[in-house]
């Protein structure tokens, strides 16, 4: 009986990892036949919730990197067809994107947390990205390093 338990508690555990990843980013793999539709989507998901804390230098990143997989993937219908140099360049700049996009769907992802409101007893839930919790903890680190420096004092006062 206890063997029985193992394989299903990993089964258990393999379903929960699946569902729990199908809202996070996704690598992108393209084939030649259908990359225009493939580029078409992953451009239009660069606008949504997805990707939305991806900077305007990465997203011009992936743009590019689409165009130059665009231009050599261009009348192939199978990657055997591409030579070695233009095989590992294709290879790379999905690598590329696969990267950028990946940190840009990290840093997009919703953080909730019940905080007490000062000054009450109540408690409120405060949503914000793994982006901006990063941006307010260094505004606060850069706020604290002003207010402990000593202040430049005219001489002669």
């Amino acid at each position: 009986m206890p063997a029985l338990r193992y394989p299903i508690l990993l089964a258990l555990l393999l379903g929960a990892a699946n569902a729990s990843a199908a809202s996070r980013h996704k690598d992108v793999t393209f084939s030649p036949a259908g990359f225009s539709e493939q580029r078409g989507r992953l451009i239009e998901s660069l606008n949504g919730k997805l990707y939305h804390e991806i900077g305007d230098e990465a997203k011009q990143e992936v743009l590019d990197a689409l165009d130059r997989m665009s231009a050599r993937l261009s009348g192939v219908s199978s990657i055997d067809q591409l030579s070695e140099p233009d095989k590992v360049a294709v290879f790379n700049d999905q690598e590329l994107i696969n990267t950028l996009l990946s940190d840009a769907a990290a840093d997009s992802r919703l953080v909730c947390t019940r905080e007490k409101t000062l000054g009450s007893n109540m408690r409120s839930n405060t949503c914000l990205t793994v982006a901006e919790r990063r941006r307010r903890q260094e505004q606060s680190q850069e706020q604290m390093r002003r207010l402990q420096r000593p202040s430049a004092l005219p001489a002669g006062n």
